[in-house]
């Protein structure tokens, strides 16, 4: 219950208390203020019916029903546990974040940037975490092999960042990072990363790969949402290597070129990073797109990216840094990564508690679940996450002392 709202806790404690006839009238009031501040969402349809069977019995309107208002409140619980509002970890750096998406020659982005103020003129808000709202659950589900409703709770979400809100103009220009997501993911799945480096001055660039690997996607010729379009071949994920690398370069040259005149970017400053297949991404875009000035790889999946891209005398001589999981360290093709990678100037960092999707907010979805995943062990998900996310800006900004490991979670591996 520790990561319910306490505006949710609340609720059901005093759904609970209103089965006790001598304080019905109190937790009814006290009900009706908590929803008052409440927003509303699917996930406690139980709990909202609980409530209203109560006050309707009290009125006289409705016979008591203390046994169905026990089962109502019984699965309000369960739901809650599964569909929690997701607590994303602190952001570390000292500006507000500021959001807006947009689709430049055919790509869908979204850019998070560092802001001072929380509102402006046109009135910023907090922008939704979901970007095509049922769509991206549905292709999470099909990705995963996993019922869809696990994940109808993540339209409810907000991200800590506001809509439109002025770029901080502390500085004449921001450092720029294009981010590549995951295959099965999205430029939504990787909020608590983006919006971290947005707070600490990064501009970010995250784009919604159209190749068929992400969650849901539009093609660059349809506004149709499509949901993740499953490929058997090593061939075939060659070929969306690279349609996902010629996404990037087309991406940052719009954003260069033609992007929004109001939030200026330094373009000698400009970084890539990816995870797993967006980390496959990122090495391959900056093998190829020498505006790439440096590169973080998380858990780099090796099997798309060609032997002679990363053997390329541009790698050799770019600034580049892998950070991988437990699970990346323990499996069957780690040698042969760490023979090809190995050699980074960055080095090869480990994060001995983190699983392959700790870099992605999956773990944040719901910890009950992740639990049971992990099979009663702590995913350590903020900790992981903040490691991470200060990792790749140490890193990017040059401050990275690579003798000594940034958090107490990381440590570097040896290349022999």
């Amino acid at each position: 219950m520790a990561q319910l709202h306490w505006i949710e806790a609340g609720l059901l404690l005093s759904a609970f208390l209103d089965l006790v006839e001598d304080l019905a009238w109190v937790t009814s009031g006290v009900a009706i203020v908590l929803l008052s501040l409440h927003r509303w969402r699917v996930s406690l349809t139980a709990l909202y019916t609980s409530l209203a069977v109560g006050a309707l019995a009290r009125l006289g309107v409705i016979v008591a029903m203390p046994g169905v208002r026990v089962a109502f409140l019984v699965v309000a619980v369960l739901f809650a546990l599964l569909h929690p509002i997701a607590v994303f970890p602190d952001l570390s750096g000292p500006y507000l974040v500021g959001c807006r998406t947009e689709r430049l020659r055919g790509i869908d982005c979204r850019i998070l940037y560092p802001t001072t103020r929380a509102s402006s003129s046109s009135g910023a808000d907090l922008v939704p975490y979901l970007e095509w709202h049922r769509h991206t659950p549905a292709g999470i589900a099909k990705y995963a092999g996993m019922p869809a409703f696990l994940f109808a709770h993540l339209p409810s979400f907000r991200l800590r960042a506001y809509r439109h809100a002025p770029v901080a103009d502390d500085q004449a220009s921001h450092p720029l990072i294009v981010f590549s997501h995951g295959l099965g993911g999205t430029f939504e799945m990787y909020s608590a990363l983006l919006e971290d480096w947005a707070s600490r001055g990064f501009v970010v660039l995250a784009v919604n790969h159209g190749d068929g690997s992400a969650a849901a996607f539009r093609r660059a010729d349809s506004d149709d949402t499509v949901l993740y379009v499953p490929v058997d071949d090593d061939g075939q994920r060659r070929v969306q290597l690279e349609h996902r690398v010629a996404e990037l370069s087309r991406a940052v040259s719009a954003f260069l070129d033609v992007g929004p005149p109001s939030i200026p970017v330094d373009p000698a400053r400009v970084f890539v990073v990816g995870h797993s297949f967006g980390g496959a991404t990122a090495v391959a875009a900056a093998a190829d797109d020498p505006r790439f000035r440096a590169v973080v790889a998380y858990d780099m999946w090796m099997m798309p990216v060609p032997p002679e891209t990363l053997s390329s005398a541009r790698l050799r001589d770019l600034p580049v840094a892998h950070c991988i999981s437990r699970a990346w360290r323990e499996s069957a093709t780690f040698p042969a990564f760490l023979q090809a990678c190995g050699s980074a100037s960055g080095g090869v960092w480990l994060i001995d508690q983190a699983d392959h999707v700790s870099f992605s907010d999956v773990y944040l979805y719901s910890p009950f679940l992740a639990r049971l995943a992990l099979r009663g062990a702590d995913p350590a998900t903020r900790p992981i996450l903040q490691a991470a996310s200060a990792f790749a800006a140490d890193f990017l900004s040059g401050g990275h002392d690579a003798t000594r490991a940034p958090s107490p979670y990381i440590r570097r591996l040896s290349s022999s």
